[in-house]
C-alpha cells in the first residue's frame, strides 16, 4: 500500500478486471493513468511537472495553458494580448497552435478596430477635439502678421492654466490644439511675442514659465503631497532658458 498524504488515493488504484465495471472504472483512472503514471503518486505535483506548459485545474487532466488562454481571451480583459504573448510562444510548438492563433486573430480583429481608429486619428490629427481647438487656436492669433520669426508664447486655457513654450505663431496654434486635446480643454486667449534669436526665445520661454508658476517637475514637496494643490500650468519641464538667463544675468529669474 502506498503511503501518501492524498485521501483520494483509492480512486487513483486500478482494481481487478473481472467485470465491465471494473473494466469502465480502470478506463477513466485520474491523472491520465492513475498509480501507472507515476507522477501521480508525488504529493506536490502539479500540472505534469510543467506548469509554464500545462494546467490542471481538476487534478484530472493536464491541458495547454496556452490553448486555454487562447479559448478564453474575452474573459481576461485588458490582459488578454499580454497573456497571449506569453503563452503563444510555447503553444506555437504544438501542432494545433498555428490554426488557433490564426483563428484568434480573425476574432480579435474586429475588437480592436475600434481602437487602432482612434489612435489613427490621434496620431494623425484628424481627432475632432484637435481640429476644434486649431481652428479656436487661428482665430486667437489673427492678429499676428509676423509668421515667419520665432518667439515666445503663453496660451490660457478654459480651464484656467497656461502653457508656456517657444517658437513661432504656427508652433503656439500646434500646442493649443495638442493640449486641448490631451486635457479635455480648448484656448481662450493666445499671447505671442517675436524675439530677435532663439536664445532671447527660449529666454522668453523660461520668464514666461516662471511667471506662471513654474514647471511641474520643480513643485515642492508640501505642493506634491497636498491634495487640494492644483498646478496653475501645463508645463511638465523647464525651459532651457533657464541655463541662458542665468549665463546672462549671474542669477536665477523671479517672480516680481
Amino acid at each position: 500500500m502506498w503511503i501518501s498524504t492524498d485521501p483520494a488515493l483509492g480512486d487513483y488504484i486500478p482494481v481487478a478486471p473481472t467485470n465491465d465495471e471494473a473494466k469502465q472504472h480502470n478506463s477513466k483512472l485520474p491523472g491520465m493513468g492513475g498509480v501507472f503514471n507515476h507522477i501521480n503518486l508525488n504529493c506536490y505535483h502539479y500540472a505534469g511537472n510543467n506548469p509554464v506548459r500545462y494546467v490542471d485545474p481538476t487534478g484530472e487532466e493536464l491541458a495547454e495553458a496556452a490553448k486555454e488562454v487562447i479559448k478564453n481571451y474575452q474573459q481576461y480583459g485588458e490582459f488578454a494580448l499580454l497573456a497571449l504573448a506569453t503563452a503563444s510562444a510555447v503553444y506555437l510548438c504544438t501542432p494545433e497552435g498555428q490554426e488557433d492563433v490564426a483563428n484568434l486573430a480573425n476574432e480579435i480583429s474586429d475588437s480592436i478596430s475600434n481602437t487602432y481608429n482612434n489612435a489613427k486619428a490621434y496620431f494623425t490629427k484628424t481627432d475632432p477635439a484637435y481640429l476644434s481647438a486649431k481652428a479656436k487656436a487661428r482665430e486667437l492669433t489673427e492678429k499676428y502678421s509676423d509668421r515667419k520669426s520665432t518667439g515666445s508664447y503663453t496660451i490660457t486655457f478654459s480651464s484656467g492654466k497656461t502653457y508656456s513654450g517657444k517658437g513661432g505663431v504656427a508652433r503656439a496654434i500646434e500646442s493649443a490644439a495638442t493640449h486641448s486635446r490631451d486635457y479635455g480643454t480648448m484656448p481662450v486667449s493666445i499671447d505671442w511675442k517675436a524675439e530677435k534669436s532663439n536664445k532671447d526665445a527660449f529666454e522668453a520661454e523660461y520668464i514666461r514659465i516662471q511667471d506662471h508658476g513654474g514647471p511641474m517637475s520643480r513643485i515642492t514637496l508640501d505642493k506634491l503631497f497636498d491634495p487640494k494643490y492644483v498646478h496653475p500650468n501645463y508645463n511638465k519641464i523647464q525651459s532651457p532658458g533657464e541655463q541662458i538667463y542665468f549665463m546672462r544675468h549671474g542669477k536665477f529669474y523671479k517672480k516680481h
